[in-house]
């Protein structure tokens, strides 16, 4: 059982063994981040199943998950490009469409 075991660490040919609360709740805590996933999905799964059955419509779930994933998707890859990846406002003046909003929005 990976909660009720101890961990070794050897350095320098010491040995250190850990036990105790602090060890056990980060096993809690592995244990729990690794079913994050799956406990996700099934919640998700179940509130658009529940959605269906009381809205009587199978098309309303799917309305509302693209209608809340696509904006949130969009600003998460934006932040991430921006924010990790290092580009900023002007390597978006490159793109036609976009050339006319940046310039309004750089003379504000």
């Amino acid at each position: 059982d990976e909660l009720n075991q101890k961990q070794t660490y050897s350095e320098a040919g010491l040995k250190f063994y850990l036990t105790g609360a602090e060890l056990d709740m980060y096993a809690e805590m592995k244990k729990t981040y690794g079913m994050f996933p799956l406990l996700l999905g099934v919640t998700a799964c179940t509130v658009f199943l529940l959605l269906a059955i009381f809205l009587r419509s199978a098309f309303v779930p799917i309305r509302l998950a693209l209608t809340l994933l696509i904006p949130i998707v969009g600003v998460f890859g934006l932040s991430v490009m921006v924010y990790q990846k290092g580009k900023n406002v002007d390597s978006f003046s490159n793109s036609a469409a976009c050339a006319n909003s940046i310039k309004y929005l750089k003379a504000s």
